[in-house]
Formats: C-alpha cells, sequence, structure tokens
C-alpha cells in the first residue's frame, strides 16, 4: 500500500510540473494589452479655457466649449496604430484633428483610443464663459478619491456641480435662480434648495426643495406643511424614505421677560418629518424645547436659535445645529417625543467640554455624530456665549469630541484652523465632515472661501476656490462622494458611467 502511494504521488508531481511549464509558456505567448495612451491634445476654445494641463495620465479636462461657438482639438497617440473616434466618429489613426459645433455646457466631448479589441477613453467637460473656474492651489497625491458635490452661485445663476480631484466638472447644471445645499442622499437620490422667486408674508425669503432622481430627473417639488417658511439650510432623506427639513416659523410673541415688547415678530427653528404622502410624522420646535435664555447672541429675538443642519444619527435620532444658541443637541427622534438626549454648548450643557484650551464652540454649522461617539463640527467662532472672542479673538475651526455619556463628557479630540493660525475667520456658512481615508474636507466659506482637506497629521492634500470675474465665491456646503453613476452627453444623448477616481 505505501509504494502504491508513493507512485500515485509520483505521478501526480510530474502531472503538475507539465502543466505548470505549459501554463508558463502560454502565458508568456499572450500578446500585452496595447497602449492606448495620449501623447498630445490640444484645444482651442473661444475664451482659451482648458484645466487641468494637459497629462497623459489624465482623463478629464473643462473647456469652454459650450458656448455654441466652433471648438477644435488636436491630438495625438503614442500608438500610432491606434484608431481614435471623436463622439462616437472615427477621426483618424494615430493623430486626428477635428472642429465641433454648437456644444452646450451639458455636451461631453468623449475621446476613445482602440486597437486590438481594446479600448481607452479621454473625457472633456463643456462648460460656459460664464462658469465658476475652480483654481486649485495645493494638491498631492495622498488626497481622498472621491468626488466633491457642491452649488455656488454667481450673478443671477446657481450652479449643481460634480468636481473631481482637478476641479473638472463631471456633472454640471445650470440653474435660473440662487441655489443651496446641493447633495446626494444615501437611497441615491439628490436634492437642492431652490430660492422662491418672491418673501412670504414676514418678509423672508422661502424656498422650495427640488428632489431629483438618481438620473438628475427632477421628481418632485418639496415643501414643509403648516409652516410659513421652508428654509435652505438642510433637507434629508432617512434612510426610512421619509423627508426631513430643518425649516422655521415666523409669529409674533411676547418677549417681555426679555425687555422687549409683547407682540416681537420671531422665527422658530423646527424639524418637520414627512411621508410622501405628505403627512407630518415628526415636528420638533426650538421654542418648546430650547432655553431661550441660551440665545441671545445672535439674531435675537428674530432668528434666536438658527438651526442650521441635521443629521440622523446612527441609533436614528437627531443631531441638530443650533447656531443662534451656540449649542448642538441630540434630540429623541425614534420614540417621537422630541426630548433632548443630551446637548453641548449654551449655559447649562449636559456634556460638559473637557481639555478644549478654547474651551466652547461658537456660532457653529454643521454638526454630525458617527457610529463610535464622535462629533464633528464646523465652529465658526461667532456669537460665543462665554469669553472665547474676548480671550481669544475671532477664528474658525473644524473640531472634533469623543462622547462620553456616562461620564458627561465631551472630550477634546483635535481640531484644525486654516493653516494652522488660529486667526481666520468664516462669518458665516461653512461645513466639515470626515472623509474615508482618514482626512477631513472642510469648506472656510464667508469671509476666507477657499475649501481644504487635511490629513490626519493636518497637511493639506488639496485646497482651492470657486471664482467669478475674479472675485471668490462663497459655498455653503461641500460633500464627498464615492462610485457615482454620472451622464455623458454626446450630442443630448445621455449614457451614464460609474465614475471613480
Amino acid at each position: 500500500m505505501r509504494s502504491n502511494k508513493k507512485s500515485i504521488l509520483a505521478q501526480l508531481l510530474v502531472i503538475f510540473l507539465l502543466s505548470s511549464c505549459g501554463s508558463s509558456n502560454n502565458e508568456s505567448d499572450v500578446a500585452s494589452p496595447p497602449l492606448l495612451t495620449l501623447s498630445d491634445l490640444t484645444v482651442d476654445t473661444v475664451d482659451n479655457i482648458f484645466y487641468p494641463p494637459f497629462s497623459a495620465d489624465t482623463r478629464h479636462y473643462a473647456a469652454s466649449c459650450g458656448d455654441g461657438e466652433s471648438f477644435s482639438v488636436e491630438l495625438a497617440s503614442l500608438n500610432q496604430e491606434a484608431q481614435i473616434h471623436v463622439n462616437d466618429s472615427v477621426s483618424g489613426t494615430g493623430a486626428a484633428s477635428i472642429s465641433l459645433d454648437g456644444l452646450t455646457a451639458e455636451n461631453d466631448v468623449v475621446i476613445e483610443l482602440t486597437s486590438a479589441g481594446y479600448s481607452e477613453k479621454y473625457y472633456i467637460h463643456c462648460i460656459t464663459s460664464e462658469f465658476p473656474l475652480v483654481e486649485i492651489t495645493t494638491k498631492t497625491e495622498d488626497v481622498d478619491d472621491g468626488f466633491m458635490i457642491i452649488s455656488p452661485n454667481s450673478g443671477d445663476k446657481g450652479y449643481l456641480l460634480i468636481l473631481d480631484n482637478n476641479g473638472v466638472p463631471l456633472f454640471r447644471r445650470v440653474i435660473d435662480g440662487r441655489v443651496t445645499d446641493f447633495k446626494r442622499h444615501s437611497d441615491g437620490r439628490y436634492s437642492y434648495a431652490l430660492r422662491d422667486s418672491s418673501r412670504n408674508e414676514f418678509g423672508k425669503w422661502d424656498n422650495t426643495i427640488i428632489l431629483l432622481s438618481s438620473s438628475f430627473q427632477e421628481e418632485a417639488n418639496l415643501k414643509t406643511i403648516g409652516l410659513n417658511h421652508t428654509d435652505n439650510h438642510e433637507f434629508l432623506i432617512s434612510p426610512e424614505g421619509t423627508f426631513i427639513f430643518a425649516s422655521y416659523n415666523s409669529s409674533y410673541r411676547d418677549m417681555r421677560p426679555w425687555g422687549l415688547s409683547e407682540s416681537e415678530l420671531t422665527r422658530d427653528s423646527v424639524i418637520q418629518e414627512l411621508n410622501d404622502q405628505g403627512e407630518v410624522l415628526f415636528e420638533w420646535d426650538s421654542w418648546d424645547h430650547i432655553d431661550i435664555n441660551n440665545c441671545l447672541n445672535h439674531r435675537f429675538p428674530d432668528d434666536y436659535a438658527h438651526l442650521n443642519s441635521i443629521q440622523v444619527a446612527p441609533d436614528g435620532n437627531l443631531i441638530a445645529s443650533l447656531r443662534g444658541c451656540s449649542m448642538v443637541v441630540k434630540i429623541d427622534r425614534a420614540s417621537g417625543t422630541g426630548a433632548t438626549i443630551w446637548d453641548i454648548g449654551g449655559l447649562d450643557p449636559s456634556l460638559q467640554i473637557v481639555g478644549d484650551s478654547f474651551e466652547e464652540f461658537c456660532g457653529q454649522h454643521t454638526a454630525s455624530e458617527d457610529e463610535d461617539g464622535n462629533l464633528y463640527i464646523f465652529d465658526n467662532g461667532g456669537h460665543c456665549n462665554g469669553t472665547r472672542e474676548e480671550t481669544s479673538g475671532l477664528f474658525s475651526r473644524a473640531l472634533k469630541y469623543s462622547l462620553d455619556l456616562d461620564a458627561g463628557q465631551a472630550n477634546f479630540q483635535r481640531d484644525y484652523s486654516l493653516n494652522g493660525s488660529y486667526s481666520e475667520y468664516t462669518t458665516s456658512g461653512g461645513s466639515f465632515f470626515p472623509v474615508q481615508n482618514g482626512g477631513w474636507l472642510i469648506n472656510w466659506s464667508s469671509g476666507i472661501n477657499d475649501i481644504t482637506e487635511v490629513s490626519p497629521d493636518g497637511d493639506i492634500e488639496l485646497q482651492f476656490f470657486l471664482s467669478s470675474d475674479g472675485e471668490k465665491l462663497r459655498v455653503y456646503r461641500v460633500y464627498r462622494d464615492y462610485d457615482l453613476d454620472l451622464p455623458i452627453n454626446i450630442d443630448g444623448e445621455l449614457t451614464f458611467y460609474r465614475f471613480g477616481q
């Protein structure tokens, strides 16, 4: 028996060696994919806008080809046998020169190199001369590999943009009117707030939430129910598919306890959750849940709480940023009571700040909690309840606390101010979100108007701004998102592709 086993093992070894040798020979006979890389790409545009500078490794570019004028491209391939297609038309072999007419700001030019059944594509995304320009001041190889969703305004136009790390708008749409908070939701749909053409009965700007499908088709125009103000600061689609608004409701209140009249115009901050039939499922009002004495430093009495961000936390409850009170509050949504689970900031918080040398955050925007109990805040640094402004001056920062609910503490972890200076100040707006590679994406907004991504060590990996006519544009909020299905528009025909950096 032992001899037979050895014989069988020997035969198997011979078979394995022969098959291995055969595999090796076969692999060496397989032809390598042909080299399909552009060696040169020259674009002649009306306004000479073309960025980033051509590099064989860069696949996406922006150019001012959307003004309806002629647009010409000259290109050459490293592989002289490669066939060159421009917008699905064969344009040459090895090199090509082509002119295109009548392109619009949502058109794309696709350059495809093909050989031996292989292909490689380059993309030119058309913009107009009026389009906001994206100016990159710093970029490293360690920048996060997602895309940035952003919605600046310039003049009477709003822009819905999805940018790559070179500032190229892979998706862009021009809107007549003022837009805010363009974002992608967890179900793949998108939304933005569009300012209405007139003010409400109290003289405040009203807004409509425009809901878009995952393919950017308009699905619905949404408003709050029973409130006189649908705001533009925040709109969410919950994991359950309901609609959650951060909004306001104006009324006249007796404010004599605060030394004012018995009929003062105030705006309560309201969180309202609706189902898709327009039924109110949950509502939280600042007047009923907040001590107004926390909120005397911002726009008191009108817009005293100033709700400017909400998040559905990992446990299904709500994180609300109340800029007017310099408070972040966790609200019981899961049971429907609207009770305060914890609060931080204000005059008598349930969580005490520990280890933060500045002792408080002030006038903040965007607050979010992660699954590990960390709290992230864009700390504007103005309208403080304490003495920070007097002792440390005005400056803005991105800020992280770890929450210890048993000890009643918010423990300082780290912060970042622009260039580490603790001197530059965002007067309003601003956002801060951690990204997948561990970095922080920070939008400095009004007064600075730069967007910065920093590494966990505080090194700047990406910094840029948007401009129009030489002026930096204010951006309310910037998001990172990943692996997006975006349209390529060739002569009005849309084809969706999965884009990754």
